[in-house]
C-alpha cells in the first residue's frame, strides 16, 4: 500500500531501521540483448524478509535507475527528466510482500536524447534514500545489456567487408561475387517489414535464409582455395550467422519451447564451427516462432 502525505512542521513518528537487509531490491529486465530501437523494459520492485514495516519517502519518487557503458561512463538515469511530488509517500509493506516501486523502458538514449550505439551496457536500480537519512538507497543488482546493430543492416556490413576481400587466388573471386549476390538478394525490401523483421511469408524462407547458408557454403570454399584471407571470411560468416540469431530474437517466445530447442542447437552448431548447420536451426526457430504466434502450424511442413 502506498500513502502519499503532506507533513507540516517537523516529522516526530520513529522512522523504522531497516539497515539490517530485510527490505531487498531486485530489479528484472525483459531480456539481457536488444536490438536499436527496441526499448528496455525494466521493473524494479522491493520485498519484505522482516517484520512488518513502513517506509518513508521524501518525494513521489520510490526507485530509479541508471546506465553506464563498458568504460564505466555515465549514459542515462531515469530520474533526470522526471518531475516528483514534493510530498511525503509513505509506504506499508508487511512480512514477505513484494511491492512494484517502478515499471518503465529505457528507450535506448543518453539524457540527452540521443541513440545510444552497439555495445555492452549495465544497468543498476535501486530504492531511493528514506525521509531524514532514516536509510541509505538500497542497490538491486547490476545486470548487463547487450544493443545490437538490427540484422538488416549486419547483412549489409557483411558485403561491405565481402567487397574489401581482395583474394591472392584470383580464381575464386567469382566465388566472392557469387555470395555477395546471394547475401544482397536477402536484403530485398519485400523480404523485410523493417530492419529487424522479416515478412512473414514462405518466400522468406527461400531468400533469406537458404540463400545464407548459400553464401556461407561458397564463402567456405574461398577460405579452401586462399587460406591468406580466412579471418577477413570468417568475419563475413559471423556477421551473417549473427544476423540470422537477431532475426530469431525478434520474434521469439520464451514460453515457445520448440523454438527455444532450436535456437540452442544452432548455437552448439557455432560452438562447433559448424555455421551453415547454425542457419538452419535459426531458420527452423524463425518459421516456429512465426507459425505459433499466427496459430497456423500446417503450413510449416512446407518450409523444412
Amino acid at each position: 500500500m502506498v500513502i502519499t502525505m503532506v507533513f507540516i512542521g517537523s516529522v516526530s513518528a520513529v522512522l523504522p531501521d531497516i539497515r539490517d537487509g530485510s527490505i531487498v531490491v531486485d530489479m528484472e529486465i525483459d531480456k539481457v540483448a536488444h536490438i536499436l530501437g527496441e526499448p528496455v523494459n525494466v521493473n524494479i520492485a522491493i520485498t519484505n524478509n522482516g517484520p512488518n514495516t513502513t517506509l518513508l519517502f521524501q518525494t513521489s519518487q520510490l526507485a530509479d535507475f541508471n546506465i553506464t557503458n563498458e568504460a564505466g561512463q555515465h549514459i542515462y538515469q531515469w530520474s533526470h527528466d522526471k518531475v516528483f511530488s514534493q510530498e511525503i509517500t509513505e509506504i506499508l509493506i508487511n512480512q514477505s510482500e513484494t511491492i512494484e516501486l517502478l515499471n518503465d523502458a529505457w528507450n535506448l538514449v543518453d539524457d540527452d536524447g540521443n541513440p545510444v550505439t552497439p555495445g555492452n551496457y549495465y544497468i543498476v536500480g535501486w530504492m531511493v534514500e528514506g525521509l531524514c537519512d532514516s536509510r541509505s538507497e538500497i542497490n538491486g543488482e547490476r545486470l548487463e545489456i547487450t544493443i545490437y546493430s538490427g540484422p538488416r543492416n549486419l547483412k549489409r556490413d557483411a558485403i561491405c567487408r565481402i567487397e574489401a576481400i581482395n583474394p591472392v587466388q584470383k580464381d575464386v573471386r567469382y566465388l566472392i561475387d557469387a555470395s555477395r549476390g546471394l547475401i544482397t538478394e536477402s536484403l530485398k525490401d519485400d523480404l523485410w517489414m523493417n530492419d529487424t523483421h522479416l515478412n512473414p511469408n514462405e518466400m522468406v524462407v527461400g531468400r533469406v535464409f537458404d540463400a545464407e547458408m548459400g553464401a556461407v557454403i561458397l564463402l567456405k570454399g574461398v577460405q579452401r582455395w586462399d587460406p591468406t584471407i580466412e579471418d577477413a571470411v570468417n568475419d563475413v560468416i559471423n556477421k551473417l550467422t549473427r544476423a540470422d540469431e537477431l532475426i530469431v530474437l525478434a520474434v521469439i517466445d520464451d514460453k515457445d519451447t520448440m523454438a527455444k530447442k532450436y535456437q540452442d542447437k544452432a548455437h552448439e552448431c557455432l560452438s562447433n564451427g559448424k555455421p551453415v548447420h547454425a542457419i538452419r536451426y535459426f531458420k527452423l526457430a524463425w518459421m516456429h516462432s512465426v507459425a505459433q504466434s499466427s496459430q497456423d502450424m500446417p503450413y510449416m511442413q512446407r518450409w523444412v
